[in-house]
């Protein structure tokens, strides 16, 4: 087996269990009555081959999680969330997809927040990045740096710890609704 697919496998593990981190998060949000967040697997479809059945996916997925939270006011938020996690000093923006860039835009044009969920291994740090940041701020959000930065040469093309603190905010284990409130438009901005 090569190097570069034992490495894209490393990958896809560290991804699922920061998803089932998350999931494990988003119960405890749901047990108190604070969010609902539902994964979103892609579209599949199971075909037969010569090897046994296989899971196709059909099409580009939505976003890896959407729900509802309670913010600072009444009416519940609408999320969608994209996980991703780093072994990388910094976070390529590659791993950011045009799929899932184009989900996060549609998801607040409709009045929602979009925001990515990330893991830093290497500070072992949890991040929220909200897609769009505050009307105050607009150069501070990730949708802004990604636009910026997809044509960027190597190293450029990426977020590290300092960036990351520029446009979202770290988490710990109380979550992260209350910093994704804090850093949009629908919480008191920082």
């Amino acid at each position: 087996m090569s190097g570069t697919r034992r490495g894209g496998q490393r990958a896809v593990r560290a991804g699922a269990e920061w998803e089932h981190a998350l999931d494990e998060l988003h119960a405890l949000y749901a047990g108190r009555g604070r969010a609902l967040v539902l994964r979103c697997p892609p579209p599949v479809r199971v075909v037969r081959t010569s090897r046994g059945p296989q899971i196709v996916h059909t099409a580009a997925g939505p976003a890896d999680y959407v729900g509802l939270i309670r913010g600072e006011r009444a009416t519940p938020i609408g999320v969608a969330l994209e996980a991703k996690a780093t072994s990388q000093a910094r976070w390529p923006l590659r791993d950011l997809r045009e799929h899932q860039a184009v989900h996060l835009d549609a998801w607040e044009r409709m009045g929602g927040v979009g925001a990515v969920l990330l893991l830093h291994r290497p500070s072992l740090t949890r991040w929220v990045l909200p897609w769009h940041a505050p009307p105050c701020a607009p150069e501070h959000s990730l949708q802004a740096v990604w636009s910026s930065r997809r044509g960027a040469t190597r190293g450029g093309a990426s977020l590290g710890l300092d960036d990351l603190a520029r446009i979202g905010a770290r988490f710990d284990g109380s979550g992260w609704i209350a910093p994704l409130v804090d850093l949009t438009a629908h919480g008191v901005p920082r």
